[in-house]
């Protein structure tokens, strides 16, 4: 499932575990950088919707950070 913040679109993919948990990975990369990605903050979590909300959040925190970096809000 895509996702787009500030103009960078951020891919969710969520899977259930063995221990019927659910995890979550994004990609994402802005314009001119490479692609990053990255877990959700947490193992595993009792929902789908759970994994993808903790994923999406933890994007949106990486993104803001490398924008201000750069000087854009």
């Amino acid at each position: 499932m895509a996702e787009v913040y500030k103009g960078v679109e951020i891919n969710i993919s969520t899977t259930r575990n063995a221990q019927n948990r659910w995890t979550a990975r994004t990609e994402y990369a802005s314009p001119g950088q490479k692609n990053s990605s990255l877990e959700a903050p947490e193992a595993a979590y009792d929902t789908e919707d759970e994994a993808h909300n903790a994923a999406l959040q933890a994007a949106i925190e990486s993104i803001d950070r490398m924008r201000a970096a750069t000087g854009k809000r």
